[in-house]
């Protein structure tokens, strides 16, 4: 589906992005838009791509906000994208609940420009990376990437419309900026003591490798309205995670590293989830891969 294609990847030089950005260095893409807003991170993935790939494709690197409405119709009548990645974001729930305007001008206003422009554009296909903190959302981040996702279900069930708008709801990914792994690494290293909001607090991850994933198998197997679910077994005890991490790190739980627990913090749950009770799970071709097909935007 990528074959001869113009392949646009919003917020390139994030986690999922960048994972993104370098599997498309392997497939046969006319041309790939690699597009973020961080000069420095953009940077820094050219850097990376030019050193370690030989891309097939024609590869251009625009540094660009997805809010700015005129940037983003000049970079669709410059490349005329054909299969759109949407993975830019604000995601880091504990900051959006103190900013929340920027929490919905950028994950709601961005996404709108990006897929007002992709209908008149006639884009083939716009894969929406989304979150399971949209399910029953407690926090901003998670109503705002729920808005986003209404938004796209609403313009896919617009019969004239081409542009098919395919969601994929993720889990925590292991090891990804600002996620809880890597931050449990940085406090044992710094003070020995690792904080833990609630011991009972549990989360999905999914390594980026299953993300990117989901998201070819949900190009392929989507038709339009989609919300695709990676299969991430039983949620893991975020106190049981950092026990493993200070003993993959060498020291022993509650003796050599202090365990703090600091409580919930502003928009987090104890428990997430993968989809509303009210709503049924259904399987795909792919083993690992479910989906939910909603038929109105009410039913969100």
């Amino acid at each position: 589906m990528l074959k001869g294609k113009c392949v646009l990847i919003t917020g390139a030089a994030g986690t999922i992005g960048r994972a993104l950005s370098f599997r498309m260095m392997r497939q046969q893409a006319r041309r790939i838009i690699l597009l973020d807003n961080g000069e420095t991170s953009l940077y820094e993935l050219e850097q990376e791509i030019s050193l370690k790939y030989h891309a097939q494709s024609e590869v251009e690197y625009v540094l660009a906000d997805i809010t700015n409405s005129e940037s983003i119709a000049a970079i669709f009548d410059r490349f005329e994208p054909e299969i759109i990645f949407h993975a830019a974001a604000y995601k880091h729930v504990p900051m959006l609940e103190k900013n929340p305007v920027s929490a919905i001008f950028n994950n709601v206003l961005g996404t709108k420009v990006l897929a007002d422009y992709s209908v008149k554009s006639n884009v083939e296909k716009f894969i929406f990376i989304s979150t399971d903190k949209a399910i029953n959302p407690s926090s901003v981040m998670g109503a705002s990437k729920l808005i986003g996702e209404k938004y796209l279900v609403a313009l896919n069930n617009v019969a004239f419309f081409n542009t098919k708008f395919i969601i994929n709801r993720f889990g925590n990914i292991l090891e990804s900026n600002g996620s809880v792994v890597p931050l449990f690494r940085r406090q044992i290293q710094s003070n020995k003591v690792v904080t833990i909001t609630d011991k009972n607090a549990t989360r999905f991850f999914m390594s980026i490798f299953q993300a990117i994933e989901l998201i070819f198998e949900s190009l392929k197997l989507g038709i339009g309205g989609e919300v695709f679910i990676f299969e991430m077994g039983k949620a893991k005890n975020i106190l049981e995670l950092a026990v493993e991490i200070i003993k993959s790190e060498g020291y022993m739980p509650y003796k050599d590293v202090e365990v703090k627990f600091i409580g919930l913090r502003p928009g987090e749950k104890l428990h997430e989830a993968l989809s509303n009770s009210t709503l049924s799970i259904c399987n795909t071709k792919h083993p690992k891969i479910y989906k939910t097909k909603f038929k109105q935007v009410s039913d969100l």
